[in-house]
């Protein structure tokens, strides 16, 4: 992760660092100037140096921090992190994947899901695989071996969880951040996963 600190207050506080050289706290540095615009690029490896070094700049005026758009994923984002990729992946598969006639991922299917993944905390994300479906959809299946499974769909989604002939749920919702989580937590629920 890249944090931009533009100051002149720090290079003249008497830090004299070769560029490219290691420091304490970030992996790698760069020092940039431009007549009045001082700045210094910090790189770091650790995501709690990065907080260390907040707490760090707040005890002196004069800079800024800025995170760029592209940040690494939070150590405890991880696993979201993980199936986001895993979705980037299967939007890639080409009709007939699986050599039986099978859809490729549909668009609407593949922005529900990211939607899902996004809106879900590790902490349940975690109990989860996600798969192709055969008719285009992505279906999240749980890992512990519990029968069930989320079906994500253009305009819906549906979902099942079984344990026994008088102990299952199921049901198809409208597609929405809020129905979804709610199913989630009803499966999380019922597997005694909560």
């Amino acid at each position: 992760m890249r944090q931009h600190i533009s100051s002149s207050a720090w290079i003249n506080r008497g830090s004299r660092l070769n560029s490219g050289q290691q420091t304490n706290i970030a992996n790698r540095y760069h020092y940039k100037s431009s007549g009045m615009n001082n700045q210094l690029i910090l790189t770091f490896e650790d995501p709690k140096k990065i907080n260390l070094f907040r707490k760090f700049i707040k005890s002196i005026g004069g800079i800024s921090v800025h995170t760029p758009r592209t940040k690494v994923a939070k150590e405890s984002d991880r696993v979201k992190a993980e199936l986001l990729q895993k979705l980037e992946q299967l939007k890639t598969l080409p009709a007939d994947w699986n050599e039986k006639g099978d859809l490729p991922i549909e668009p609407l299917s593949y922005v529900n899901a990211k939607r899902a993944i996004m809106s879900a905390p590790d902490v349940m994300l975690e109990k989860w695989n996600l798969f192709p479906d055969v008719n285009g959809t992505l279906l999240l299946s749980p890992k512990e071996g519990n029968i069930g499974g989320i079906s994500i769909g253009n305009t819906d989604f549906s979902y099942a969880a079984y344990v026994s002939n008088d102990k299952q749920i199921s049901g198809k919702e409208p597609f929405s951040e809020e129905s979804f989580l709610m199913a989630l937590r009803q499966i999380h629920r019922f597997f005694g996963y909560a």
